[in-house]
């Protein structure tokens, strides 16, 4: 909405995504991963662009499911896609579903795999299952433009929040993340506040990617 009343608030999805995605591709022991997703949206196709640059990185040969579910509000349908990937071999799959999302973690929980949570940190849900949850502070966002107003000083426009803000991460709750892979992320995290990677966002700018 461009109005000067009105801040835009944005995330780079596709980075903290991308940290999710090498996670998974350096836990998975089959080298096989997936990815489930609630509607085809821009947004969600943000998150999987980034899933797979960061998968490809971590592992070149990866294999990657990819399944969309139609909505966002139905867990069932979550489990009905989720479970071929887990029978394909996938040992690790990245809902960004919402309520559909639930289904997913459903379904690790009953085969005893993982799958990675979305928006905030999910592993309370299935604290055996939950490898990692990729972090969107809405929180620090909203505080930052209240505090615009607070101030006197708010200005419309659009609000970019990714890594280097401090609004997108990954959690490690549970510790079920081996140490050295912790590091691994946390040393990609680095190269993307540096500037050295920059994960794509959209299927043009996955295509272009190099690993």
């Amino acid at each position: 909405v461009e109005l000067p009343n009105v801040a835009s608030i944005h995330f780079k999805e596709n980075e903290g995504a991308f940290l999710v995605g090498a996670i998974a591709a350096k836990v998975s022991t089959t080298g096989k991963i997936g990815f489930v997703g609630g509607m085809s949206t821009p947004v969600t196709n943000r998150f999987e662009a980034g899933y797979r640059a960061g998968a490809m990185t971590a592992d070149p040969n990866v294999e990657i499911f990819i399944s969309y579910a139609g909505t966002f509000a139905d867990a069932a349908k979550g489990e009905e896609m989720a479970n071929p990937q887990f029978e394909q071999g996938a040992e690790v799959v990245f809902q960004v579903a919402g309520q559909t999302g639930l289904g997913v973690i459903n379904a690790a929980k009953k085969k005893g795999l993982f799958v990675i949570g979305v928006d905030r940190d999910q592993n309370y849900l299935a604290p055996e299952n939950v490898l990692s949850s990729m972090i969107k502070r809405v929180d620090i966002a909203v505080l930052n433009a209240v505090g615009m107003v607070v101030d006197g000083n708010f200005q419309g426009g659009h609000y970019y929040y990714g890594i280097n803000e401090g609004a997108i991460d990954f959690a490690t709750t549970g510790n079920l993340i081996p140490k050295d892979v912790v590091e691994y992320a946390n040393m990609l995290k680095e190269k993307i506040v540096s500037g050295e990677i920059t994960p794509p966002g959209t299927y043009e700018e996955l295509e272009s990617f190099t690993p």
